[in-house]
């Protein structure tokens, strides 16, 4: 649990700290006289339904005590501080105007990693309809309600079966395209991208209807 976000999420499932937890220590041998493990299979992301459930559930547990209000209904998970301050992989080279036309649908920009982890998990359990870029943000779609219409837009189609295997999992009717690359980058894989505005705008309104 090296990054602050995974203890406060430890905390939200009721563990605390310095009590119920012991941190591996990759220097130390241990040995367990009985030892549970979940383990997701490498690209397979499909959640069964009663770790779906759970998570749902403290989803809305925690949303009942965030206020996330000012955020709106209809998020649209971006990520354009990221990838312009942070330094993140593969920017989406005209996600300005693609946000614009988003925001024309009513839908509001959010880059959860500037929220707390509360609020994160808050702000898709109350979503009514949800869009975004691919990605680490739309991971939260965990604690969206079953049936949360989905929009997606993806750089590549290498993470496309993970991505929808987490979105079928968890009962979320999607919609779903897939950007184009630049061939002249030469990241080998997280290359920068753009998308059809027209396309996207079709598919970001098919969900917001």
């Amino acid at each position: 649990a090296h990054h602050p976000n995974m203890r406060a999420m430890l905390g939200l499932l009721g563990l605390v700290e310095h009590r119920d937890l012991t941190y591996h220590n990759i220097t130390r041998a241990y040995r367990f006289e009985e030892i549970h493990l979940f383990r997701q299979a490498w690209f397979d992301y499909r959640l069964p339904p009663a770790v779906h459930e759970a998570l749902a559930r403290l989803g809305q547990r925690v949303a009942a005590g965030t206020n996330v209000a000012a955020l709106g209904p209809r998020p649209f998970i971006v990520r354009r501080r990221r990838v312009r301050e942070l330094g993140g992989s593969r920017p989406l080279m005209n996600e300005d105007e693609l946000i614009s036309r988003a925001e024309a649908l009513g839908y509001t920009p959010v880059e959860p990693e500037f929220l707390t982890t509360a609020q994160q998990v808050a702000l898709f359990a109350r979503a009514e309809r949800l869009a975004g870029l691919g990605g680490a943000g739309l991971f939260n779609t965990v604690f969206c309600r079953p049936g949360t219409p989905l929009a997606a837009i993806e750089a590549t189609p290498l993470f496309l079966l993970a991505h929808t295997n987490l979105y079928a999992s968890c009962g979320l009717p999607y919609s779903l395209m897939v950007g184009q690359p630049d061939p002249a980058d030469p990241e080998p894989i997280q290359k920068r991208w753009t998308v059809d505005l027209d396309a996207a705008a079709e598919v970001l309104a098919s969900v917001a209807a």
